[in-house]
């Protein structure tokens, strides 16, 4: 009504009773404290920030291990992430995976994201580059949303592929 322009001051919800949607003291002062905590939080972000870039150094690293079930095989995975007080830094990512024939692989992959500034833009090619030349992985794939491109380098046929 209100959107078409039509007066509903006098409209009335049936069996609408305030009452039903009032909150318990308790829930109130439950919720005015977690408000409260959380903006303390919010309020506090920058510091957090500073203090896991300090403990972190140049890259945060998350090592995994992971086993696909249903292709029977096992990932060993070392993830790193640029730590970077101009951007939100980039990604590394190294890979071996055990395949239930006992055959290995082993990938690198970087990726880019859109919001990475110029000099993490630079050091993220300039390490698939380096990192095409090395004889450690099967594979070094390049997500370069920037350029809006794809590499991947097969380095047993030294093919690289850009999509």
């Amino acid at each position: 009504m209100a959107l078409a322009g039509i007066d509903f001051s006098n409209l009335r919800e049936p069996d609408y009773n305030p009452d039903r949607f009032k909150e318990s003291p308790d829930n109130m002062r439950y919720m005015k404290a977690l408000v409260d905590q959380q903006l303390a939080v919010f309020r506090g972000r920058e510091a957090v920030v500073e203090e896991n870039r300090r403990k972190a150094g140049e890259f945060a690293v998350v090592n995994r291990s992971i086993f696909y079930d249903t292709n029977y095989f096992q990932e060993e995975q070392r993830e790193e992430v640029r730590m970077c007080r101009d951007c939100c830094g980039f990604r590394r990512i190294a890979s071996s995976a055990k395949q239930a024939t006992g055959q290995r692989y082993s990938v690198f992959c970087i990726s880019i994201p859109h919001a990475c500034c110029p000099a993490c833009q630079g050091e993220a090619r300039s390490t698939y580059e380096e990192v095409k030349n090395e004889t450690v992985y099967d594979y070094v794939y390049l997500q370069d949303r920037p350029l809006d491109e794809f590499r991947t380098f097969d380095y047993r046929t030294r093919q690289e592929t850009v999509l």
